[in-house]
């Protein structure tokens, strides 16, 4: 688990980067950041409707029960979701994640940040990595 200075820095840097990120597609953006104890979260508001909802999550806070709901709330009302979990929770959480696809709610990001506080994205080649897999084979058809 971070420490919560680490937190708070990690949470910093999503909350400025979701700014730019959001800034080019939305007008009026209000972006607000707010650490607890073990979570931070940052909230991207237009006229008062969430756009962007981030979670800056840490083992404490991944074990909270009705976690994958509210991660399903989000996005069922149709805003923008993004995750941040630790590096050694992160391929169970990319696994937890992947329940919402069922349910067709797969528009969302999930990062992990190592012992630095660097944020990673998490996509299918990244979690095989992490998995200790070998890379995905591309499959090329044989031509007639």
């Amino acid at each position: 688990m971070p420490s919560s200075r680490r937190l708070e820095d990690i949470t910093r840097d999503r909350a400025e980067q979701t700014a730019k990120e959001c800034g080019r597609h939305f007008d009026r953006i209000t972006v607000k950041s707010e650490v607890t104890e073990d979570l931070g979260l940052v909230t991207v508001l237009q006229d008062g409707y969430i756009v962007s909802k981030e979670f800056v999550e840490t083992d404490g806070s991944l074990g909270r029960p009705h976690r994958m709901s509210e991660y399903a709330r989000i996005l069922l009302g149709k805003a923008r979701l993004v995750v941040a979990v630790p590096e050694a929770r992160a391929v169970d959480v990319w696994l937890k994640m992947r329940e919402l696809n069922r349910f067709w709610l797969f528009y969302y990001q999930l990062y992990y940040y190592d012992d630095e506080g660097r944020l990673h994205l998490l996509d299918r080649a990244e979690w095989r990595r992490l998995r200790g897999l070998p890379p995905e084979r591309t499959w090329c058809p044989e031509v007639a």
